[in-house]
């Protein structure tokens, strides 16, 4: 990951959905494993800046309940959700 990539935050029950740019890659220190710094596209309020600090780098890993992924990744995995979809839609017709 590199300052300038482009993520996508899956959202939870209290945000949603969003894409966003990292901004700054920390490293590990002897209290936190290595982490981003997230400027998201949306925003809460008319000129108010959505940030997140220190989102884990494990939070991007493959698994149940993932919330971040590279955008890139997202929008493969939702073509390939979206095709499976279809398929399935044409055989039931």
């Amino acid at each position: 990951m590199r300052v300038g990539d482009r993520i996508y935050y899956t959202g939870d029950m209290s945000n949603g959905s969003s894409t966003g740019t990292i901004t700054a890659c920390n490293p590990a220190t002897k209290y936190a494993p290595e982490s981003v710094d997230i400027k998201f596209d949306e925003s809460r309020c008319e000129g108010d800046t959505m940030e997140s600090r220190m989102v884990f780098i494990k939070n991007f890993a493959p698994g149940p309940g993932r919330r971040f992924y590279m955008l890139d990744e997202w929008r493969q995995e939702r073509e390939i959700s979206l095709k499976a979809m279809q398929e399935r839609y044409l055989k039931k017709s």
